[in-house]
């Protein structure tokens, strides 16, 4: 222990060096590291609200997905609804084109003609075993045509018949 040396230092000196040594356990950057600090800390600060604004978002947005998907669930049964009368209209639509047509005078329009059916037994549009039809000569009636109209006379159609007498009211109206 001889050999060590030793240098006596003031207290002062001591007391401003432990100082120091606090500050750089607590800064180790000195300075500069001060300026430094105040920004970590501020960024986290300023991380943490960003933090909080995500999650009253999360939240926001899952109350309004909750409302979307019950609002959804009243709807759906009238968009339904209306769906099925848009149909309904369409055909109703459809026959009433077919009805004007009919009362202009026109055919309406078939999708597929039912097959001609001969009389019964004979299966569809047969007609009569050899030897049992009509005599030569004289053209087959057609099939499903009942007989003709007689034919009209000719000239122009009568007119409507004589309006009656006007009858006087009671007050000579």
């Amino acid at each position: 222990m001889a050999e060590d040396e030793y240098e006596i230092m003031p207290h002062k000196a001591i007391s401003e060096l432990r100082d120091e040594l606090a500050r750089l356990k607590k800064n180790p950057a000195g300075a500069a590291g001060d300026s430094l600090q105040h920004s970590i800390e501020s960024l986290s600060f300023k991380i943490d609200r960003l933090m909080d604004i995500f999650k009253e978002g999360s939240r926001t947005l899952s109350e309004e997905l909750e409302e979307e998907a019950s609002l959804i669930k009243k709807i759906k049964p009238m968009f339904d609804k209306i769906e099925q009368i848009i149909e309904q209209n369409e055909k109703i639509a459809t026959g009433m084109v077919a009805l004007a047509d009919l009362v202009k005078g026109e055919k309406p329009e078939k999708k597929e003609a039912p097959p001609d059916i001969g009389p019964p037994g004979m299966g569809p549009a047969m007609g009569p075993p050899p030897g049992m039809g009509p005599p030569l000569g004289v053209p087959p009636p057609p099939m499903g045509v009942g007989p003709m109209p007689p034919p009209m006379p000719a000239g122009p159609p009568p007119g409507p018949p004589p309006a009656p007498p006007k009858k006087k009211g009671l007050f000579g109206r």
